[in-house]
This record gives C-alpha cells, sequence and structure tokens, in this order.
C-alpha cells in the first residue's frame, strides 16, 4: 500500500479547498432568500423583509439600496443581542 505524505502545502491546499466550499454554500443559500420579478422590475431579499421595484438597475450594478438595508438590519440584530 501507498502511504500519502501529508506536508504542510497539501494540508493548506485542504484548508483552502474547505474556505471555497464553505464560501459558496454560503452564497448558494444566500441566493435563495432573493427572488426577481422581470416583469415587475422587482427584486426582493426575504431575509429582511426587503421589496425593491428597480430590477434593471440592479442587474446595472446599482446596490446601494440593497447594502443600505442590508447593513441597517445587521446593525439592528447586532443591537439587539447587545441589550439582552
Amino acid at each position: 500500500s501507498k502511504k500519502i505524505k501529508f506536508g504542510w502545502s497539501l494540508l493548506l491546499e485542504i484548508f483552502k479547498s474547505f474556505i471555497i466550499i464553505a464560501q459558496l454554500n454560503h452564497l448558494l443559500i444566500y441566493i435563495t432568500f432573493i427572488t426577481y420579478n422581470y416583469k415587475d422590475n422587482r427584486v426582493s431579499d426575504h431575509r429582511i423583509n426587503l421589496t425593491i421595484k428597480k430590477l434593471d438597475q440592479i442587474l446595472d450594478g446599482d446596490l446601494e439600496d440593497f447594502i443600505e438595508a442590508l447593513v441597517t438590519d445587521h446593525e439592528t440584530k447586532r443591537l439587539a443581542n447587545l441589550e439582552e
């Protein structure tokens, strides 16, 4: 039987692979909370109850409203956790 040598470089590559898989998994989970409605020019993020009727602008990269809403939601939850 062949023995596999585990050096630091191999362990680092395995660790990088796990990080990439975790990031992809997080991205897939994130994507499932967002729905797009092209007919109504609407995009919704169901995690934070946000609906914006400018899908065309969002697809062009105008994410300011989304980012602002996500930051506000995050800060609200963080402050609520501090109060507990």
